[in-house]
């Protein structure tokens, strides 16, 4: 018997329906009156997991494990791949695999039941063969070759590479064309097993879904020979150092104009309290917002006096026990430039956020999570993200508010150091 949970917050007049199904899946539903419906079932495994421990025992496989997977999930012994079939439906239909998690997902204008049904049976019958493997290992090595020619994602995991003792970070999530081909049937089942029982999957769908509807899909999809468990597996966690392994990577790449990524190492808090790692991610991404905007005066410097062309663009990544600040660009004169920027990224201990400036700042990530819920697929995608780390997502308000500036300063603090920077070049030579 399932068990519902309804949830709702009268300050963002915002609701959901949480299933508890009796396989362990749950399920969450967040009613919106929108042109499209969008499902999304996931489950906590991506890039950086390709070794973990179940009963006593370590397994490790080659890179790129939970894309291949992802790539290969849904084979049919009758050769017509299932996203084919949800395609059909006249749903559009995907999937993606990031650091710590992979989904699959479709969006709809009429009626859910029939796509949802072959999505979650394609997530519960996996059908691996030494020819469909080997066929796939074919596809997902040219998919690696076409990351390799973008210098900005070589770059961006050489600096990985240089920054964090995790070897799964020097690769993307697609792994390489030697790992890829290395890839096995009987790998992929028990990379399988581990990670996909419905006790660690989530199922989001916003939109127009009922109860009784997602909850007759479940009935049916999740048989008992389909009920297996996830529990009992423990990923491999890399410990991690202070500071970064290396100050500087250089990558010899044929591109016209240098580009640079600026790495800045922060110390993530304990990956087992997930409102504290939550929290730190919140305020990270106020601090990005605060000194690495377009806004700031020394980052738009650079643009406005014709030094760059573009912008300097930032980004903040978070997964398990990672968390780093990208500032990245192009130019010409990449020492001058990224040692001003080191300098100035030291500095900025000395200008800590006061309280004016982080109300405004918890007024834009505020913002930023409401916007969300205007868009079914922006708000399953994040719900996911939340859901799979056990949070309740109309708690975040509440946690963005609870954050005060000498949290935030002592991030800067602890972070904005030095030996917690990494400078990686891909240019034509290093003295370009």
């Amino acid at each position: 018997m399932s068990k519902i949970i309804k949830h709702s917050d009268g300050r963002l007049r915002e609701s959901y329906t949480e299933i508890i199904h009796e396989s362990g899946l749950r399920a969450y539903l967040i009613p919106k009156d929108f042109s499209t419906t969008y499902a999304v079932v996931g489950v906590p495994c991506g890039g950086l997991n390709n070794s973990f421990f179940k009963d006593g025992k370590r397994y490790s496989f080659p890179f790129g494990m939970a894309h291949f997977l992802e790539h290969k999930l849904f084979a049919n012994p009758d050769g017509e791949d299932l996203f084919e079939k949800i395609a059909e439906s006249g749903a559009y239909c995907n999937a993606y695999t990031s650091f710590d998690k992979t989904a699959y997902l479709f969006s709809i204008s009429g009626d859910i039941k029939k796509p949802l049904e072959i999505l979650l049976e394609g997530f519960t019958t996996p059908y691996f063969t030494r020819s469909n493997v080997k066929n796939e290992a074919m596809i997902i090595s040219e998919e690696v070759k076409m990351y390799l020619d973008d210098p900005y994602d070589s770059l961006f995991f050489a600096m990985l590479g240089a920054m964090y003792n995790n070897p799964n970070c020097k690769q993307s999530v697609c792994g390489s064309v030697e790992s890829v081909c290395s890839i096995t049937p009987k790998m992929l089942h028990q990379y399988y097993d581990a990670f996909y029982g419905p006790d660690s999957a989530v199922l989001c769908i916003a939109g127009k879904a009922t109860e009784d509807e997602v909850i007759e899909v479940l009935d049916r999809v999740f048989k008992k020979e389909h009920s297996k468990t996830s529990k009992g597996v423990k990923k491999d966690l890399t410990p991690e150092d202070e500071g970064v392994r290396k100050n500087f990577v250089f990558l010899e790449n044929s591109i016209p104009i240098p580009i640079f990524n600026l790495g800045i190492k922060i110390t993530p808090p304990d990956k087992e309290n997930v409102r504290e790692r939550l929290r730190h991610d919140v305020a990270c991404n106020m601090i990005c917002e605060h000194y690495f905007s377009e806004c700031d005066e020394f980052i738009s410097s650079f643009f406005e006096s014709g030094e760059l062309s573009h912008p300097i663009k930032f980004s903040y990544d978070s997964a398990e026990n990672i968390s780093l600040i990208s500032l990245y660009g192009e130019t010409e004169d990449w020492q001058q430039i990224t040692s001003r920027i080191k300098d100035h990224v030291i500095s900025l201990k000395d200008t800590p956020i006061d309280d004016d400036e982080l109300t405004i700042l918890k007024r834009v990530v505020l913002s930023h999570h409401l916007a969300t819920f205007d868009s079914t697929g922006d708000i399953a995608n994040e719900f996911l993200s939340y859901a799979l780390e056990g949070f309740d997502i109309l708690d975040l308000p509440n946690l963005i508010n609870g954050i005060d500036t000498d949290y935030i300063n002592s991030i800067i603090n602890r972070s904005f150091k030095k030996e917690n920077i990494c400078v990686a070049i891909a240019a034509q030579s290093k003295e370009d």
